[in-house]
């Protein structure tokens, strides 16, 4: 992979180095200067040098930003459990950089880099390669221009994974410090029929019975979507009703009913039926608010429930 990814790179620099003007001093080059890199010209130094009179403590912060850059990275790779990475802005090769670090960590780890100066295609090489488990790959593009970044080989738009996203990713970085080593298995819905949603739920509940671990079964939704604040609280509460009832035709027929715009209501049906087969019978209310509770705006809200069933 990482060979055929080359070939495309040295096929784009052909077509640009006429666009490299070294008599011209590049933010890209002036930051590999002030790290201790190679790729710079004399304009480069010439202006680093002088906002390093102003600013001496300059070259101490750049090299310090370089070095949290890869304990972050070696972070994520590790002890988050993240595999790929996006590296906007990338700059010129240097050492460490995003996909030396993360792969060291995680060999199977993927590392798109993305930069708008022609001088980084041109070492673009140095970028590409990767252990063989994992894969890197670079594109010339610009933040401002996301549908150029979305021709990435690793990159791709799913509008429907990601439209109506309320999901686990946030909580797992703090359930991987808090929990070293747990396992955890996602299941993404895309029915919302109830039968389907039944179905699901019994499934889940034979698995969990017959499960020798400890197993903690998580659901995650918001409630009602961007109406004011009293209403969205009328609405709420309806839904809360059927939760702390273990109800899920409930649940289902009343949000339905009362146009509640809960995002999770397939996982939460499915989440019901599986507590009600496993004979769970208590439920408590831990917390309600709005967004209003925060914002302060109680135009358009969103409404948010913790609750635990044992």
């Amino acid at each position: 992979m990482a060979g055929s990814a080359d070939s495309t790179a040295f096929a784009a620099v052909e077509g640009t180095r006429s666009e490299i003007d070294t008599s011209k001093p590049h933010p890209a080059r002036m930051y590999d200067y002030y790290i201790g890199g190679k790729n710079h010209f004399s304009a480069d130094r010439v202006v680093a040098d002088k906002a390093l009179a102003s600013w001496p403590a300059g070259r101490i912060g750049l090299r310090e930003n370089r070095k949290f850059l890869g304990r972050v990275v070696k972070y994520l790779a590790g002890e988050a459990g993240i595999r790929q990475f996006l590296d906007i802005g990338s700059g010129l090769p240097a050492t460490n950089n995003v996909h030396d670090v993360a792969q060291r960590v995680a060999p199977s780890a993927r590392v798109a880099y993305i930069d708008n100066d022609p001088m980084v295609l041109t070492h673009a090489q140095a970028l590409l390669t990767s252990s063989p488990e994992g894969r890197t790959a670079y594109l010339q593009a610009d933040l401002r221009s996301p549908e150029r970044m979305l021709s990435c080989p690793l990159l791709r738009e799913d509008s429907i994974a990601h439209s109506g996203e309320h999901s686990l990713e946030v909580q797992l970085p703090f359930l991987q410090v808090l929990v070293p080593g747990f396992s955890f298995v996602p299941v993404a819905l895309g029915t919302v029929r109830f039968e389907n949603l039944v179905s699901v739920g019994q499934a889940i509940a034979r698995v969990l019975e017959n499960s020798k671990e400890s197993v903690l079964l998580l659901t995650t939704s918001d409630l009602n979507h961007y109406e004011d604040d009293a209403a969205t609280r009328i609405k709420d509460h309806k839904a809360i009703d059927q939760l702390l009832a273990l109800d899920p035709g409930g649940l289902y027929d009343t949000c339905r009913d009362e146009k509640i715009s809960m995002c999770g209501l397939g996982p939460a049906v499915a989440m019901l039926t599986a507590l009600k087969a496993l004979g769970v019978t208590k439920s408590e209310l831990v917390k309600y608010a709005t967004s209003a509770d925060v914002s302060g705006d109680r135009s358009a809200v969103v409404g948010y429930a913790g609750m635990i069933f044992s």
